[in-house]
């Protein structure tokens, strides 16, 4: 055999061992920290989700309240202008509500806002609103027998004009 070859590599044996652990400590850091910034941008993100969803959530409860009566019996029972705020749903270390708010516009419409407030632990609210408008038509035909007239009413709640009202967000 070479003695050469042999003594060459003996001398390699700790600086090739010391480079790989050295090599596998950058790469383990570097990992860790990408999956550290990773893991808050998804934190952040699935909040951003919930929050939207909390304040389109407020305006499905206004439409629910909305839906099974004409316009002239949310008026009678509501008045023209009504709001509530739902309850407080906890997140995580996040809690959210909405504030909900509905106003009569002319004989037919109703103007639906929806504010959803997130706040985290020890920050200050976040607000994120939504509108739409609830149109009501009706229908009214009348049959007449013999003895009595009936009207029938046919009513029909159409939404549309959703739109996000972007002044409210504040930056992150």
């Amino acid at each position: 055999m070479n003695k050469t070859f042999m003594t060459g590599r003996k001398g390699l044996a700790i600086p090739l061992v010391l480079g790989f652990i050295f090599v596998a400590m950058i790469m383990g850091t570097t990992l860790l920290f990408l999956s550290r910034s990773r893991g808050a941008d998804t934190v952040r993100t699935v909040g951003r989700f919930q929050h939207q969803h909390l304040t389109q959530m407020g305006i499905n409860e206004a439409l629910a309240i909305i839906k099974p009566l004409r316009i002239s019996e949310i008026i009678a029972k509501r008045g023209v202008e009504w709001n509530f705020r739902t309850a407080e749903r906890t997140f995580g270390n996040a809690v959210g509500w909405c504030e909900v708010q509905v106003k009569t516009r002319g004989k037919s419409e109703l103007d639906i806002t929806s504010v959803g407030c997130w706040q985290d632990r020890d920050s200050p609210p976040r607000r994120r609103g939504f509108s739409c408008l609830a149109r009501y038509r009706e229908n009214r035909t009348s049959e007449s027998s013999r003895y009595s007239t009936t009207v029938k009413i046919e009513g029909e709640w159409t939404v549309e004009n959703f739109k996000e009202d972007l002044s409210q967000l504040a930056p992150e």
